[in-house]
């Protein structure tokens, strides 16, 4: 369809990545067990094929510097696949500072399929 939709409650930014532009998918609800009866934010954003979609527990983005390292790091171009590209990313969190949370990454690459109708 073009889109992605994400529910977040009190997650970590996303992040859509598509050529060497970085779009950030954040949310304003507070986490899940905090507060009672919290309800989701539900987001949707346009994808398109070639984009890169990374999620992440809040272990890895509440680093030092608030993450701008992050943004600086997704913002090059790369031709690593998912799973590398996960742990390129794990691998400079660590570097620049774990707070002590766990840290967790995933990525998908977005393709869009010839045949799928719109």
């Amino acid at each position: 369809t073009g889109e992605a939709r994400f529910l977040k409650c009190g997650a970590a930014t996303s992040y859509i990545k598509r050529a060497d532009s970085v779009y950030a998918v954040r949310c304003t609800s507070a986490p899940i067990g905090l507060l009672k009866g919290v309800d989701a934010d539900e987001m949707i954003s346009e994808i398109r094929d070639g984009d890169i979609v990374v999620m992440m527990s809040d272990g890895v983005s509440e680093v030092p510097d608030e993450a701008a390292w992050l943004i600086e790091f997704l913002a090059r171009p790369t031709k690593l696949g998912p799973e590398e590209y996960a742990r390129a990313i794990l691998a400079l969190a660590k570097e620049k500072g774990n707070s002590g949370d766990d840290m967790t990454v995933a990525v998908t690459y977005v393709h869009e399929m010839a045949d799928t109708p719109r």
